[in-house]
């Protein structure tokens, strides 16, 4: 278990466009490869895609 939000790939307890920039330069984003945390799987379903990024945005917790 991760003591952070989902977004928050590089589990400094933010979501900001660094984690962002973490997922997408691992190119798993709708690969249907397995993903971690780390490569952006936010919602704990084993794959990096669009519902990830939605459950993300939905906490609406992104910084700026």
């Amino acid at each position: 278990i991760i003591d952070t939000l989902p977004g928050d790939a590089t589990v400094d307890r933010v979501f900001n466009s660094q984690d962002l920039v973490q997922v997408l330069a691992r190119g798993k984003y709708e690969t249907g490869d397995s993903a971690t945390w780390a490569e952006g799987d936010w919602n704990c379903d084993g794959r990096f895609d669009a519902n990830d990024l939605i459950t993300a945005m939905l906490k609406g917790r992104y910084r700026v």
